[in-house]
C-alpha cells in the first residue's frame, strides 16, 4: 500500500533567498500577510478540494519563528483540513530529517511505498491531480521513479486576470515514488532541487489535461507567464478557488501574436529544455562513476 505525503515549504529560513523578483524583502510580517492571503485564496481550498478523490497527508512547514497571529491562522487551517499537517523547523537545514521523520512516525505495517509530491504555497492543483497521480502509480509497476505532471496553466492576477496553458518539465509539482524500507532510507521528492529530477531516475510523463496552476503575482521569486494564451475561463473548471476572479483580460492582438506567431517557437524551446534535461542527467551520471586507470 502506498502512502501519499503533498510536502509544501511555507516560510522556512533559507539563506539564499531574501528578496522577491522585484528585490523586497522576503519573511517580513508584510511578506507573511501576503503569503497567507494568496494560500487562503488559491492553494489551501485547491488542496482541500482534493480529499474527496484520493487520500493523502499534507506535510507544511514553517519557520519555529513564525508569529503568533498567524500560527493561529495554521490552527485553523488544522481544524477546518485534518489532513493539514505543519510542522515548525529552524531552517532549511532541517527539513530533510523533519521530512523523513515525520513520514516514519505516519507509516504502519501495510505501507509498502511512499509517493511524495511538491506544491508550493502560491499554487494550485485541479481537484484531480493527486488522485491521477496515485492511480497512475497503482497502475503501473513502479518500484520508484519520477511522475511529472508536465501540463498546466500559468495564471497572472495582477494587475489583470490572465492565463495561459504551459508545459514544464520537472517542475514544481513533481512526485518521487519509492519503497519505503524505514526514514533513514527515503529520499522524497525534496531530495533533489525539482529541475535536477527528470532522467536522473525512471520518468513517468502525465500529459493529460493541466492539472495544476502556477500563480503569478507580484511577490514571486522568479516566475513569469509563459505558453499560449487561453481565452475560454472553462479551462478554469476544475480548479477549486476561495475567491472570485474577474473576466480574463486578453487583447485580440496579443492572442494573435503569442498563439500564432511565437507558439511554435516556444514548443521548440521546450523541446530544446527536454534534450538539456537528459544531458544533463547523462553528464551527472558520468561524473558520478569511479575514474578508471
Amino acid at each position: 500500500m502506498y502512502n501519499h505525503f503533498l510536502i509544501t515549504r511555507f516560510n522556512v529560513r533559507n539563506k539564499a533567498w531574501l528578496t522577491d523578483k522585484n528585490q523586497n524583502t522576503v519573511k517580513t510580517d508584510d511578506w507573511l500577510q501576503n503569503r497567507f492571503a494568496l494560500f487562503d485564496a488559491y492553494c489551501f481550498p485547491s488542496v482541500q478540494s482534493n480529499a474527496t478523490r484520493s487520500p493523502f497527508t499534507w506535510l507544511v512547514f514553517f519557520d519555529v519563528q513564525t508569529p503568533e497571529p498567524f500560527r493561529e491562522r495554521i490552527r485553523q487551517y488544522q481544524a477546518r483540513f485534518p489532513a493539514f499537517q505543519p510542522v515548525f523547523i529552524q531552517d532549511m537545514d532541517e527539513l530533510t530529517d523533519a521530512i523523513k521523520t515525520t513520514i516514519a512516525a505516519q507509516v504502519d505495517d501495510q505501507t509498502t511505498g511512499i509517493i511524495t509530491t511538491r506544491i508550493d504555497n502560491d499554487d494550485m492543483l485541479h481537484t484531480d491531480a493527486l488522485h491521477t497521480i496515485r492511480t497512475f502509480v497503482e497502475s503501473h509497476p513502479i518500484e520508484s521513479g519520477l511522475v511529472d505532471m508536465t501540463r498546466g496553466l500559468c495564471m497572472q492576477v495582477e494587475p489583470e486576470l490572465k492565463v495561459s496553458a504551459c508545459i514544464y518539465y520537472s517542475s514544481p509539482f513533481i512526485s518521487y515514488v519509492e519503497p519505503y524500507r524505514g526514514p533513514d532510507a527515503l529520499k522524497t521528492v525534496m531530495h533533489r532541487p525539482h529541475h535536477k529530477w527528470f532522467y536522473r531516475t525512471p520518468t513517468f510523463e502525465l500529459t493529460g489535461k493541466p492539472l495544476w496552476i502556477q500563480l503569478i503575482h507580484a511577490k514571486n521569486m522568479a516566475n513569469q507567464m509563459q505558453g499560449r494564451i487561453v481565452t475560454d475561463p472553462a479551462a478554469l473548471s476544475g480548479f477549486t478557488l476561495g475567491r472570485t476572479l474577474p473576466a480574463l483580460a486578453n487583447s485580440p492582438s496579443a492572442v494573435f501574436r503569442t498563439n500564432y506567431l511565437l507558439y511554435p517557437f516556444y514548443r521548440l524551446k521546450k523541446v530544446a529544455k527536454k534534450l538539456y534535461l537528459a544531458l544533463d542527467a547523462q553528464l551527472e551520471f558520468i561524473k558520478q562513476q569511479p575514474a578508471t586507470r
